[in-house]
């Protein structure tokens, strides 16, 4: 028996496992974000929770912490849902339309989430209230590098959304380097 390839084994899942947080480390510096696993309500403690007060229920799905790490969760399970918002794309636009902070990706995030709020505001609904975020970028390595101002404001509204990043060719304006779409629930 080979003691050191059962030994390499481990390390070997370690050094994978440290790769895949460097991006993440890198977004939060240093240490990781309180996981919330023993914080969330199980099954029948929703149903409770349902019964007792009426209102909507969320228990996060996060079976990895790496979402911790980056403020996503992998699923919400929601119950007693009363309202639905459906937001169109966010980006970096003015009232009038025209694309701001052209080539600026960290500006048009800002905007984008200034822009989603607006809309939110607009339905009844806050940042919290958001269960879903898709996120669209022209540059997939910039916007990871310029992501703790995503990360800052998801944070700071106490937003943990299921979400997703697709790296797409183009926006529908040339300039558009960032949009997003948000689903938000009461």
């Amino acid at each position: 028996m080979n003691t050191d390839s059962n030994n390499s084994k481990p390390q070997e899942q370690k050094s994978k496992a440290k790769s895949r947080r460097g991006f993440l480390g890198s977004i939060l510096g240093a240490g990781l974000i309180a996981t919330t696993a023993g914080l969330l309500p199980n099954r029948a403690s929703m149903a409770q929770e349902l019964r007792r007060t009426g209102k909507l229920v969320r228990r996060i799905i996060n079976p990895w912490i790496w979402g911790d790490y980056i403020g996503i969760v992998q699923g919400n399970d929601l119950a007693n849902v009363n309202r639905i918002f459906i937001a169109g794309g966010q980006a970096s636009v003015d009232a009038d339309g025209q694309t701001l902070h052209a080539g600026d990706m960290r500006a048009q995030c800002a905007q984008a989430f200034d822009n989603l709020e607006t809309v939110l505001k607009a339905a009844g609904y806050e940042l919290s209230d958001v269960m879903r975020i898709t996120f669209y970028t022209t540059d997939v390595d910039l916007f990871r590098k310029e992501y703790d101002v995503v990360f800052d404001r998801l944070q700071q509204a106490n937003c943990q959304p299921a979400s997703a990043l697709i790296g797409v060719t183009r926006l529908a304006e040339p300039d558009l380097l960032f949009e997003m779409e948000a689903t938000a629930l009461l």
